[in-house]
């Protein structure tokens, strides 16, 4: 019924803020990839389509890295049509130098000619 519906969305939201402050950052790394991982919907799926991880970005990382909607309105308008899971893993490094006033080292990634 709705009263049990609402119940456990209610549950869902409190354990994703839990997971996902700051005092608990392994874990909320842990849950992240996870949900990269959970959504590949087929075997052997190695990239997240733009409109999905745009959606998880928003829900993930709207609260504890609010920089991240700027790269979500870069990615909106960019003809890029998939995430990969390197890309993905190292959005919660960059967002968090970002954050921090820190430089982000643009010579730790290897530079490729497809990106």
């Amino acid at each position: 019924n709705g009263k049990d519906c609402k119940a456990v969305c209610e549950v869902r939201k409190k354990k994703l803020s839990e997971i996902c402050s700051e005092s608990n950052i392994e874990e909320y790394k842990a849950f992240y990839n996870f949900v990269f991982n959970y959504h590949m919907m087929v075997p052997g799926q190695k990239t997240l389509d733009k409109d999905g991880a745009i959606g998880l970005l928003e829900i993930l990382m709207k609260k504890t890295h609010p920089i991240s909607q700027k790269f979500v309105a870069f990615l909106k308008q960019s003809e890029r049509k998939v995430i990969n899971r390197d890309q993905w893993q190292n959005l919660i490094s960059l967002f968090t130098s970002l954050e921090k006033g820190e430089q982000y080292d643009t010579s730790g990634a290897c530079n490729s000619p497809h990106y």
